[in-house]
């Protein structure tokens, strides 16, 4: 976890007073790339990762309903053992973070 650098989008509940020093205190120290902290989140930033970049790139002319749709379809196909796996691993890795 030293090496980890995690960016979050900035969104208001993950920006909270207690959300911030709770990542800063316990798992990443000064490498957390958000709003209100050292390392902003960078301005028209889908670029940063490929995930994005192929994501705007190819999607950009996608009608909104068609991406709505789509979401909706993938969303049905996620079964209740993946998402149960999701937590179990998010869980783990907190608390192995936590631990160190």
């Amino acid at each position: 976890m030293d090496t980890v650098i995690y960016q979050q989008d900035g969104a208001p509940p993950r920006c909270s007073n207690a959300s911030l020093e709770y990542l800063h205190r316990y798992l990443l120290g000064d490498r957390l790339i958000s709003r209100r902290t050292d390392h902003p989140w960078p301005a028209c930033s889908p670029k940063l990762t490929l995930l994005d970049n192929f994501s705007w790139r190819n999607l950009k002319d996608t009608t909104i309903n068609a991406l709505k749709n789509n979401h909706r379809t993938e969303i049905r196909r996620v079964s209740h053992e993946m998402l149960d796996r999701v937590v179990t691993n998010f869980n783990l890795g907190v608390a192995t973070a936590i631990q160190r």
